[in-house]
């Protein structure tokens, strides 16, 4: 209740407090403030970034340095209010011709049992643009198609994959869109006016899964020979091929938001990252006993999830 005037830091092995306060200066142990700074602040003063496990006579630099952590604190109150203020604005926001809203608003969702329907046979991948104004599906009728999100009418089919389309991928500005299929090749199209662009062929069967890279200079495939391969978008060459000792299917594929590394989820349950220029695999994940169906990375690149045909998620 007091933070300006007294610290108490409790340590986990023997169970002492040590106490001291402005006034007051204790012998103390930088092991001690140490665990403390770690757990309430994620990080160590400088002042005992090199410690050691003996007591020091005098502590006040540690501790000026503590307080003034705890002085930075914000108010209970003043979130309060400030939490207060926020939902009083919403309300305000969300009052339409005088009937007052309590919840916010819904996405409108359609009630008929005829949305999106035109495909004639499965529905395989399915992917919403960045405007979230259009759906895009690709299906085993050898087709993809482009629906209006809000009206569920096909606005534009894409034809000339000679088998199931397994795999989509939508780049960032919703201009263009890469697919990939049984027909053991992937295509890139021109979203806005349905012109197929390129056809990378290459593999020695199914295109399972196709990724883009933010700058939509490359395409990425994994397929049914194991192998996953790099493309150049403009000029539809072959960059390079990534062989992994993993046996099966490269079932999914997701580079990173930098382009630089990329996952792969494979069919023996091994999930690797792969270095994108050099080909070398960086990191090999070990832990489902069953077939990755799906990979992705986090944003900022440090974490990987993957789901798998053995009920669990990673």
């Amino acid at each position: 209740r007091r933070p300006r005037q007294a610290l108490v830091a409790l340590s986990p092995k023997s169970k002492l407090r040590w106490f001291f306060s402005p006034r007051q200066r204790t012998s103390c142990c930088l092991r001690h403030l140490r665990i403390l700074c770690q757990q309430q602040f994620g990080e160590v003063p400088e002042e005992s970034a090199n410690w050691k496990d003996r007591p020091i006579a005098n502590a006040s630099v540690v501790q000026n340095q503590l307080l003034s952590r705890i002085r930075s604190i914000p108010n209970p109150t003043t979130l309060g209010n400030q939490a207060k203020a926020r939902r009083s604005l919403f309300r305000k926001m969300a009052t339409t011709a005088g009937t007052l809203i309590d919840t916010p608003p819904q996405t409108t969702v359609m009630n008929t049992a005829d949305m999106y329907r035109g495909h004639t046979n499965w529905i395989q991948s399915i992917v919403l643009t960045a405007d979230n104004t259009h759906v895009i599906s690709g299906s085993w009728d050898k087709t993809v198609k482009m629906w209006n999100a809000t009206t569920g009418k096909i606005v534009r089919t894409f034809v000339g994959h000679d088998g199931p389309v397994f795999s989509i991928k939508v780049c960032p500005d919703s201009k263009f869109l890469a697919t990939g299929s049984a027909d053991e090749t992937a295509k890139y199209w021109n979203l806005k006016t349905g012109e197929l662009l390129q056809t990378f062929s290459g593999h020695s069967s199914c295109v399972q899964s196709v990724d883009l890279s933010t700058d939509v200079r490359h395409l990425l495939t994994g397929s049914d020979d194991g192998t996953c391969k790099l493309w150049g978008i403009e000029q539809g060459n072959l960059i390079r091929t990534y062989v992994s000792k993993s046996q099966g299917t490269a079932w999914s594929v997701d580079f990173s938001l930098n382009g630089k590394y990329f996952a792969v989820g494979y069919n023996d349950g091994i999930a690797k990252l792969w270095e994108t220029k050099t080909g070398k695999v960086v990191r090999i994940f070990v832990g489902h006993t069953e077939a990755i169906y799906s990979v992705a990375l986090s944003l900022n690149g440090l974490y990987l999830v993957s789901g798998s045909h053995d009920l669990t998620a990673r």
